[in-house]
């Protein structure tokens, strides 16, 4: 799962190239991340419950930290914004604003790490579950950047990802 949230994040990430080989800022990563992770946690929770116990958190109160979330987020369409005028490449048209392509973002990076969560089982539900209980009393900030740190260390052995330096 965590290679497929990085890919998605990874391709709707701004690029950072000049002088230097390409590389996808981690302040990015973490705000493309943050627009996905409601409608990630509403995905584990519908595809792990049926596998957990009745009293597991993605069964009572993942829909509660994915709304959270979600409202603490916004529409994003800032983030969209700054994402979008990051791409190398990639040259929005200025009568699309970033609020029309928000929903359609977020719902394809949605799709793409649904289909990775179909595949999650007993165990590793059972460790999802463990985990977002753990982390759901956090503001919402620092769940984001801790999914997206792990998200960064595992996507150091991804091949062609290139973090830039922290600044």
């Amino acid at each position: 799962m965590i290679k497929l949230l990085l890919a998605a994040a990874v391709a709707a990430t701004p690029v950072v190239d000049q002088e230097q080989k390409s590389c996808v800022d981690p302040k990015a990563l973490s705000a493309a991340m943050m627009l996905a992770i409601p409608d990630v946690l509403n995905n584990a929770a519908e595809q792990c419950r049926p596998m957990l116990s009745n009293n597991a958190f993605l069964g009572t109160r993942s829909a509660a930290l994915a709304a959270r979330i979600k409202h603490d987020v916004g529409d994003g369409s800032a983030a969209i914004g700054a994402v979008l005028k990051g791409l190398k490449g990639v040259d929005l048209p200025k009568s699309v604003k970033p609020e029309a392509v928000a929903p359609l973002f977020t719902a394809m990076v949605a799709d793409q790490i649904g289909k990775e969560i179909g595949k999650l089982d007993a165990r590793s539900c059972a460790g999802l579950d463990r985990l977002l209980a753990a982390i759901e009393p956090m503001p919402t900030e620092n769940i984001t950047q801790l999914i997206a740190g792990l998200l960064i260390l595992g996507g150091k052995k991804e091949k062609g990802l290139n973090l830039c330096p922290a600044v």
